[in-house]
């Protein structure tokens, strides 16, 4: 299975790495011309169901389970962003996550667009 990258480029940012467990992920968001981290993003990490797509050639493709990055719909659900300045808010609501009852959710990639 594929696992949440290190590093991400996405919606003008990249995205880095800082924390993580089977749980939960900690990612800093940061502005690649000034190289400022703007903020840090706390989600929940969510599996993929596998699923047959239509490719653009108009062929099944298979998709493989993977770790999911979260979209811009799912913030507030299993997903949060932070400040630059509150580190300490990212920490706790990692240290939130990391106490719920752990379980492996899977979700469909078309419930969250």
């Amino acid at each position: 299975m594929e696992n949440l990258p290190k590093t991400k480029k996405r919606n003008g940012f990249i995205y880095d790495l800082l924390k993580r467990t089977d749980k939960t992920a900690m990612y800093s968001a940061t502005n690649p011309h000034s190289g400022r981290i703007l903020s840090f993003e706390v989600f929940k990490v969510i599996i993929s169901k596998e699923r047959t797509i239509i490719n653009p050639s108009g062929t099944p493709e298979a998709i493989k389970p993977h770790e999911m990055f979260p979209t811009d719909k799912i913030f507030g659900v299993w997903a949060w962003c932070y400040q630059s300045d509150d580190i300490e808010g990212a920490e706790a609501r990692f240290d939130w996550i990391e106490k719920l009852p752990h379980k492996r959710d899977f979700v469909h990639p078309e419930n969250m667009a």
